[in-house]
């Protein structure tokens, strides 16, 4: 039988070419929009402080992270709607021969963007914000990354808070959406055919599911990346948030509900297909359960002050005067000339100050060794790494073990899976040898 063949140098190729573009073409525009939100971040802050009004610059970090992480909540859900599309389209164009490599280049396509889309202001929080600044001056330097700087706690307060609005916010416009949507195509399908809602209990149940939604193949598809994108969020970044498995379990118990007043009620009965396992998002969810470790461990290590605590607290018995040793001091002398006219023009002032205080382990100002890191703070790192080393490789060595222990097929299961595989084999030769010798018999006679 001949099976129709598309030619991979000149119509699949071409595609696999084009689509591999328009995925790197939307993942810097994802980056873009990350460093549009860190311009808007700073400004926003910026703006805040400069406030005569001491209460709003009290709480210009605040309000600027939390505005940015609204803003960029809104992103996310716009261009999450607008891979959905252009992946399907790309992967459609791409010519996959199966429904299985389908399904797999869709998956691998669709979940790279929407890992980027989703966590990419997470991981700038955690491990790229304020690692461009040594000391005050470099805030009024040109570019962009040194223009934020985390406080004396790290920036462990701000990664909660944009974890919790992207995670809170999803599930809430996510569940709404659902809700709203069945209702919306409900009322459009009225408006077409021009039926009274009460005629469908008069017709035969094959009629009237008729004007459901048909099964597609790819049905359940978005159904597992929504739960992906959820476990990422669980274990990536659980350290800076302990709610969400908490957030998690109560927008599952609402997901279960809701899907399954949608599959049942607005969706033809779909014809049950037999498969092995989920396919490819096991391999992915296993990457994501080794990535977490490492991210956990990067997280309380850089982001947190935990090591430094730690490190204080071992030296000196206690933690008092932390804070006082934790910071350093700049000469404002040194400052740019545009910030002292500024001052100067705004009839503001530095309380006669000669230095400010900022947060970091470096040198004061008047040697030769000013504002270069001091000799704790190259210990402090060594203790950070070491920490991620040791926090790494026994959280995995305890994975590897409990997954050693708790086996994926019981060991009674297995032996009975493997006794019906030897009896139906056993009955399939018997059955095998009657055949033959039957055969023989009418062979002889003839």
């Amino acid at each position: 039988m001949y099976e129709p063949y598309v030619s991979f140098w000149k119509k699949r190729l071409p595609y696999m070419i084009l689509s591999g573009s328009l995925v790197l073409f939307f993942l810097s525009i994802l980056i873009g929009v990350v460093f549009g939100i860190i311009f808007y971040r700073v400004s926003v802050k910026t703006a805040l402080s400069e406030d005569l009004d001491p209460k709003i610059g009290k709480y210009s970090s605040l309000i600027s992270a939390s505005s940015a992480s609204f803003i960029n909540v809104i992103f996310i859900i716009i261009f999450n709607w607008v891979h959905t599309k252009v992946a399907y389209k790309l992967t459609e164009m791409e010519l996959p021969r199966t429904q299985t490599e389908f399904d797999n280049s869709l998956t691998l396509k669709l979940y790279v963007l929407e890992f980027v889309n989703y966590y990419s202001s997470l991981f700038y929080i955690a491990f790229i914000k304020g690692r461009f600044v040594r000391h005050p001056g470099d805030l009024f330097e040109p570019g962009l990354l040194n223009k934020e700087q985390c406080g004396l706690g790290g920036c462990f307060v701000e990664l909660t808070i944009q974890l919790a609005f992207i995670m809170i916010g999803k599930q809430a416009i996510f569940a709404l959406l659902e809700m709203l949507q069945p209702w919306f195509e409900k009322k459009k399908l009225e408006k077409i055919i021009n039926f009274n809602p009460k005629d469908i209990l008069l017709l035969p149940q094959w009629e009237a599911d008729y004007p459901l939604n048909n099964w597609e193949a790819t049905a359940l598809f978005y159904e597992y990346l929504e739960m992906i994108i959820q476990f990422g969020m669980v274990t990536i970044f659980v350290v800076a948030f302990p709610l969400a498995p908490l957030f998690a379990l109560i927008n599952n118990a609402f997901e279960i509900r809701l899907d399954a007043r949608k599959f049942l009620s607005h969706y033809k009965r779909p014809v049950a297909v037999r498969i092995k396992d989920i396919g490819v998002w096991f391999h992915i969810i296993n990457a994501l359960g080794k990535l977490s470790i490492l991210t956990s461990a990067l997280t309380i290590a850089f982001t947190s002050s935990l090591v430094p605590k730690t490190y204080y607290y071992l030296k000196n018995g206690s933690l008092d005067g932390f804070i006082s040793w934790s910071i350093s001091y700049y000469e404002t002398k040194n400052l740019p000339q545009n910030l002292t006219d500024f001052i100067r023009q705004n009839n503001l002032s530095l309380n006669s100050s000669t230095t400010c205080a900022y947060s970091g382990l470096r040198h004061p100002p008047g040697g030769s060794e000013q504002y270069k890191p001091t000799e704790e703070f190259w210990e402090i790192l060594a203790y950070r790494l070491i920490f991620v080393v040791i926090y790494h490789n026994t959280i995995l060595l305890f994975d590897t073990l409990l997954d050693w222990i708790i086996a994926d097929v019981p060991k009674k299961l297995y032996r009975r899976i493997r006794q019906n595989t030897y009896l139906t084999n056993e009955f399939i030769i018997a059955q095998e040898a009657i055949k033959t010798e039957n055969d023989n018999k009418k062979s002889s006679t003839i």
